[in-house]
């Protein structure tokens, strides 16, 4: 069976949290699949481990720090990305945190910071990669969440309260 409809050769996919977790299983798969990967995290060890398993690929990849809560960090990573890649095809919107306490014991800090990873996250990377792909004609935002979000757990109050729906249409473009 021919896999040749998942031929990602000559695509550069970048992907927020991709250091562990499902972050960089999705890295790699875009890899084998013929992508170069733009590694993005916080922990700057594992965007060299990660990178370097993707280079073994065969695949044009590096790591870049990226602080998916600060619009500054963001923008900066989304340049040095663009410099070493030129583009970004594909944008795998997946960084997230989660805070295990019961309600009565939820901080604002820990609030603000699941809110600000999984949701404003997202909105701020995509509000940086997005308009070069407008610009280049094509481009494609995968957002990652959770089940939680439709069928909550206890003691996961924030984590369950943003929810993106199965397809979310960020921009929608004409592109002649």
């Amino acid at each position: 069976m021919s896999l040749k409809i998942f031929d990602l050769t000559g695509k550069t996919a970048m992907i927020t949290g991709s250091t562990k977790g499902l972050g960089k299983v999705a890295a790699v798969a875009l890899a084998k699949a013929g992508a170069n990967i733009a590694v993005c995290g916080r922990n700057r060890e594992n965007l060299e481990k990660v990178s370097k398993s993707i280079k073994d690929l065969g695949r044009d990849s590096a790591g870049f720090f990226l602080d998916v809560t600060s619009k500054q960090s963001v923008q900066a990573g989304v340049e040095q990305i663009l410099k070493h890649f030129g583009k970004v095809d594909i944008l795998v919107n997946n960084a997230g945190v989660n805070h295990r306490v019961p309600v009565l014991e939820f901080t604002e800090e820990a609030w603000d910071s699941v809110i600000d990873t999984n949701l404003k996250g997202y909105f701020l990377v995509a509000q940086a990669v997005v308009p070069q792909m407008i610009e280049h004609g094509y481009g494609k935002v995968i957002n990652i969440s959770s089940i939680f979000g439709l069928t909550p757990l206890p003691d996961q109050l924030a984590y369950s309260s943003w929810y993106v729906d199965e397809i979310t249409t960020l921009v929608k473009v004409q592109i002649p």
